[in-house]
């Protein structure tokens, strides 16, 4: 029984570097970290540009007039049918 237990091998315990260079990762695996990576490259400034919109708006009372018709600008004006 203990010669069983020593030629388990043992869990390899990887580093960053080990991952880029040392390990060939499938198509699929670049694809699922560059996915991942793009998504944080969304979020990260989305999150940061709302904080600055929330600090600006409880400031103060010129602040939150500011924020409101900053947001209240449409990106494109619609022709009204009129």
């Amino acid at each position: 029984m203990s010669s069983a237990a020593a030629k388990k091998q043992r869990p390899k315990y990887l580093s960053l570097p080990a991952i880029l260079f040392q390990i060939r990762l499938p198509l699929p695996g670049w694809v699922s970290i560059l996915h991942r990576v793009s998504g944080a490259l969304l979020v990260v400034p989305f999150t940061a540009w709302a904080l600055y919109l929330l600090d600006t708006s409880l400031r103060s009372e010129q602040g939150f007039s500011h924020v409101r018709e900053y947001l209240g600008m449409p990106l494109a004006m619609r022709k009204s049918s009129e």
